[in-house]
């Protein structure tokens, strides 16, 4: 007897993090220049603080774009007989949930 699969899902990921880990540090530094340099010159303050809250939406949708990876992740019944080192050989588990077993498609090395 095998692993009753009980329902199935796309794994997500985010396609731009690294991008939006750049805006971030963008934001930041922008955002700080701004204040700094608002106190000399009112219009090169506010370009700054423009440039950050524009990279803030950039980030935004960097983080929130999502797309599927390719792998899944299972909600399964493993039966007690089955061989634990076929389950770990094939699947990464996440979690248990009572006798839902919660495996995830392993990475390819």
């Amino acid at each position: 007897m095998g692993i009753e699969i009980l329902s199935k899902t796309d794994v997500m990921i985010a396609r731009y993090e690294n991008i939006g880990k750049i805006l971030a540090i963008i934001i930041i530094i922008s955002f700080l220049l701004g204040l700094i340099i608002i106190s000399d010159g009112y219009f090169y303050g506010l370009l700054f603080i423009v440039i950050a809250l524009i990279c803030f939406c950039g980030n935004v949708y960097c983080i929130t774009y999502k797309t599927p990876s390719g792998k899944y992740e299972y909600k399964a019944i493993v039966p007690e007989d089955y061989p634990f080192v076929k389950l770990y050989e094939k699947y990464e588990v996440v979690g248990q949930d009572g006798k839902i077993w919660i495996l995830r498609d392993k990475d390819e090395e």
